[in-house]
């Protein structure tokens, strides 16, 4: 690889504002992510700032003077996934990505091993799960960086998003800076990726809240009827004894000790209803399905289970759902990231695209049964073996058989192993003789 000579990335930041630009840590490497700053407002989610959290980040500058601000969506965004629930099918339908093999293949699907790994590295799953993240954000603005001494990219970086105005293709200083930002098109080492929309997590912000809201009252409801009132019987024209018994009673705890005269007693109340609790879970399981449906398309493989057949249904489901999401990222590959490399980092990818392992997703037992079979009627080349089985293999040694030969006599060869007939003894091919 020819070696890549970086250009200077950080002129634009330092002409757009150069007297608070940040000086970088030689420590961390976070890329343009030095240079930006931002804040993250962790105050109460609510369903009224989100709605103007959403004005805020679809402002177009032609009808109200300014540009779309990201970061209160954004915030929004970064809280609701703290909700397990959303985390975990949203790392489900990402790991059915990511979890395929790929491979590099030339304009006649001949798999390039030794393109390839010059990709297998740890930025390339980063930049292909930035690439994902944008469905659910809305766009990512991924940087190449940290080139090493063969000219091979170490590390991609997402900038921080709450900087970053996709409409018009910009990048802040600061994340409220209006009608102002750096062009995209300076910067040689990024790649924008832009679903032109607020993403997926827009529509779960309101599940999510409505989940966090049911499940407070489900706690505070539990802290008050979890146990029994008690209801004391004294004359309360006593204000000492009300006030002694009203004292034992608070300071009672777990024990639940009270001292009591000969004419006062204790009542406990228990609950009358046992199954309050089914309002906030069936609404807490309600809301868990419309996110299930919202990322992965069904809720059998993500919630709760039923027959086999209804679950193969909705196996599909997901299986079309991830098969959407491998085509979005592989064009996003062989459109902007593998041109890119060609043309800013010298990779020698030319002629090669990005292509997904379909059959790799068979069972490794029945593959190779498929291919013991195939074999039987087919030559199978060697770079398809290595690209379905991830191994290295070389053409086998034909081994020839053994020409050692004795002469009976007659100058006939006789090969090793058979026996001949001499004045009717018969010998085998080592001159010992036996009685026939």
């Amino acid at each position: 690889m020819t070696p890549y000579t970086p250009s200077p990335i950080l002129d634009p930041l330092q002409q757009f504002n150069p007297s608070n630009v940040f000086i970088p840590d030689p420590i961390r490497n976070d890329g343009y992510n030095l240079y930006l700053r931002w804040l993250y407002d962790q105050t109460t989610k609510t369903i009224p700032l989100w709605q103007t959290a959403r004005y805020q980040a679809r402002a177009n500058r032609y009808y109200t003077n300014r540009w779309p601000l990201k970061y209160q969506l954004i915030d929004f965004y970064e809280e609701i996934l703290k909700d397990t629930h959303l985390y975990a099918i949203v790392q489900n339908r990402k790991a059915k990505v990511l979890g395929t093999e790929w491979s590099l293949v030339s304009e006649d699907g001949v798999a390039d091993l030794k393109a390839k790994r010059l990709l297998q590295h740890k930025w390339f799953d980063d930049f292909q799960n930035h690439t994902i993240d944008a469905l659910f954000y809305g766009y990512s603005l991924i940087q190449l960086d940290d080139v090493n001494n063969d000219g091979e990219i170490e590390v991609v970086h997402n900038i921080e998003r709450r900087n970053v105005v996709p409409e018009y293709n910009s990048l802040r200083i600061r994340p409220t800076d209006y009608n102002t930002g750096i062009d995209l098109s300076q910067l040689s080492d990024v790649i924008l990726i832009d679903t032109k929309s607020l993403g997926i997590y827009e529509l779960a912000c309101v599940p999510v809240l409505y989940k966090r809201s049911a499940m407070a009252a489900w706690t505070e409801h539990s802290e008050i009827f979890s146990t029994n009132f008690m209801i004391a019987k004294v004359d309360v024209n006593d204000a000492d004894a009300v006030q002694r018994l009203k004292n034992d009673l608070q300071a009672a705890g777990r024990e639940r000790i009270a001292i009591l005269a000969h004419d006062e007693s204790l009542e406990l109340k228990e609950q009358s209803s046992s199954d309050t609790y089914r309002i906030y879970k069936e609404l807490i399981e309600t809301l868990n399905a419309e996110m299930s449906k919202l990322f992965v398309g069904q809720t059998m493989t993500s919630d709760k289970g039923s027959s086999y057949a209804q679950a193969n249904v909705h196996q599909m489901t997901a299986q079309e759902i991830a098969e959407l999401d491998q085509k979005w990222v592989a064009a996003h590959i062989n459109d902007m990231l593998i041109p890119k490399l060609i043309s800013e980092f010298n990779y020698p990818l030319k002629g090669l695209h990005f292509k997904w392992n379909d059959s790799r997703q068979a069972p490794l037992t029945d593959k190779i049964r498929l291919f013991d079979m195939l074999g039987k009627y087919f030559d199978i080349s060697a770079q398809e073996i290595e690209a379905n089985f991830g191994v290295d293999v070389e053409p086998k040694l034909q081994t020839l058989p053994d020409t050692s030969v004795i002469d009976d006599g007659d100058n006939t060869p006789l090969p090793i192993g058979d026996t001949q007939s001499i004045d009717g003894v018969d010998t085998n091919d080592n001159g010992e003789g036996f009685e026939s």
